[in-house]
């Protein structure tokens, strides 16, 4: 089991998930991790305009 918790300013992302070859490895996790960090970017970027 492996458990993500970021906070973006006021705002926190909980990211669940097993770890395993057959569901989620660890190159995986680090693609979802990355695509949560870039669109909470995107989203706060948008906040401030």
């Amino acid at each position: 089991m492996c458990r993500m918790i970021g906070q973006y300013d006021e705002y926190f992302v909980i990211f669940n998930t097993h770890m395993s070859p057959d569901f989620m490895t660890y190159e995986d996790l680090e693609r979802v991790l990355r695509a949560i960090d870039e669109r909470m970017a995107h989203y706060l970027a948008e906040d401030t305009e």
